[in-house]
């Protein structure tokens, strides 16, 4: 099983995330923590570090950005999949996150296909990692 992060101020998004993670993936992945801004995330990553994690961008007390800097500063393997806003002109490539490395954007509203992929993407790094790992 791999442990999946969720840091999202909306508690219904956050439900669907969950109903969604259950349903599709009960057998691959397990949510670890959810936290409603990136301050809280980083913390609760800290004592629950996940394998991949889903988050917002524009949060209260600290954005998706910060925290993303934040976790990858200690965790350069986690895999972090945004969802920012459609339309959100400050999450673009002025904001300098091309040094996280395991980096996905998809803007909402996005279609839980996609989602999907991210997630089937992220799993099959995951996995690659492992077994480059195991060979050396």
């Amino acid at each position: 099983m791999y442990k999946v992060g969720i840091i999202e101020d909306e508690p219904d998004l956050v439900k669907l995330y969950e109903l969604f993670l259950e349903k599709r993936y009960a057998d691959k992945l397990e949510v670890v923590y959810k936290a409603q801004d990136g301050r809280e995330g980083v913390e609760k990553n800290k004592c629950s570090p996940a394998d991949i994690i889903i988050l917002d961008d524009r949060m209260p007390e600290m954005n998706g950005v910060d925290a993303a800097e934040r976790i990858n500063d200690h965790h350069p393997e986690t895999i972090f999949i945004f969802t920012p806003c459609w339309g959100c002109e400050w999450f673009s490539s002025d904001n300098n996150i091309s040094h996280i490395k395991s980096l996905c954007i998809i803007r909402k509203p996005y279609s839980l296909k996609l989602m999907s992929a991210l997630l089937d993407n992220a799993i099959e790094e995951i996995e690659r990692r492992k077994k480059s790992v195991e060979y050396t």
